[in-house]
């Protein structure tokens, strides 16, 4: 028998996990999962998941209504890490240096 893969949903699944497309929410118990999990973590079911990002929104606002200490680790979640902001100002510098050599298309006739 092929052993199924089940991880339940901690604080720190929440805190590492950066998407709502990373999460699922069971249509039967109504517990978040995560998105690779063959089955729910709480009921064992094994059948159709909601995947909408606005149920799973929903679902992770819920948990932490329930549990305010949770709001640190869902807000440090959706911030961005220091190098995703260093990359994206990267890419935009190199955009501007490209631009510069570029040769100018010209458009007179």
């Amino acid at each position: 028998m092929a052993t199924q893969r089940v991880t339940p949903t901690t604080p720190l699944v929440l805190r590492n996990r950066r998407s709502v497309e990373q999460f699922k929410v069971c249509t039967l118990c109504g517990a978040l999962n995560v998105r690779e999990n063959d089955e729910c973590f709480v009921c064992r079911w094994s059948g159709e998941f909601d995947k909408d990002g606005l149920a799973v929104r929903i679902k992770i606002n819920d948990i932490v209504r329930e549990c305010p200490e949770l709001l640190d680790v869902v807000r440090q979640a959706t911030r961005p890490r220091p190098w995703d902001r260093a990359l994206l100002g990267w890419r935009m510098l190199t955009t501007r240096v490209r631009a510069l050599f570029r040769r100018r298309l010209d458009t007179r006739v």
